[in-house]
């Protein structure tokens, strides 16, 4: 059950505190249409290196509607390969579609969100169990990537003259946004520059996206920084995606 605050939240205006929504998702595709993002992640803290690499999968899996607003369902599967390691990672968020578009804020403005972590290789063909997440989205668990996949608005935003690119569409002049965000959880502070490259047919309008960051883990004040680099291989269609039956 959805409750009055989040009901409430339903019913903000699109102003200003809500501006461009800059991370991967700048527009809402039709439903069951999917993005594939090649994914690498590299993180380094007191001289010590980590990469990561892999997939995240965004999808819009559903509809709803409460008090004449339209929602939708987005499912976020992010599968890691790091070293021998492999698993995967299921986020599914509930957002007004009204915040998937310029002037939204979607990471701010989730309804609700179901989450599946760590699934390991050997788990895979077994029915998934997902948690409901209440204290999104600031909670630590909700994690680095969704963090930076679904994040609000960016300040110093600049417009970037286009550039050819290679993309699932052919190649093409693909004009694009730079700027910044900082983001607070429960111990992490984030600092982030960010390069983001559009093109009409992507079904979220982001064909590819370049994150460095900072990030500042309490209390004992470790520093990370690091890049993200989401780049689209592949569009598909009639994707139902992996957690159905959570509403």
């Amino acid at each position: 059950m959805i409750t009055r605050i989040t009901c409430a939240l339903l019913l903000l205006p699109v102003v200003a505190a809500f501006s461009l929504a800059d991370g991967l998702v700048f527009k809402v595709p039709d439903d069951k249409t999917a993005a594939v993002y090649g994914l690498e992640f590299n993180l380094e803290s007191n001289g010590k290196k980590l990469v990561q690499k892999g997939t995240v999968t965004i999808a819009s899996v559903g509809q709803a509607e409460v008090s004449d607003v339209k929602l939708r369902w987005l499912e976020i599967a992010i599968k890691i390969s790091e070293g021998e390691e492999k698993y995967r990672m299921i986020f599914k968020v509930l957002i007004a579609e009204k915040f998937l578009q310029e002037g939204g804020s979607p990471s701010e403005c989730i309804l609700k969100c179901w989450w599946a972590r760590k699934i390991r290789p050997d788990e895979d063909g077994k029915n998934l169990k997902a948690e409901l997440l209440e204290k999104h989205p600031h909670d630590e668990r909700w994690s680095y990537l969704p963090t930076l996949i679904l994040t609000g608005s960016l300040n110093d935003k600049k417009r970037l003259e286009g550039v050819e690119m290679g993309t699932p569409f052919g190649k093409a002049v693909c004009y694009g946004v730079s700027g910044k965000f900082d983001y607070e959880q429960e111990t992490r502070h984030w600092q982030t520059k960010v390069e983001t490259r559009l093109h009409p047919k992507s079904p979220f309008g982001v064909v590819s996206s370049r994150v460095e960051f900072t990030m500042r883990r309490e209390p004992r004040n470790l520093v990370f920084t690091g890049v993200a680099l989401f780049t689209l291989t592949e569009v598909l269609q009639n994707y139902e995606g992996e957690l159905p039956t959570y509403k």
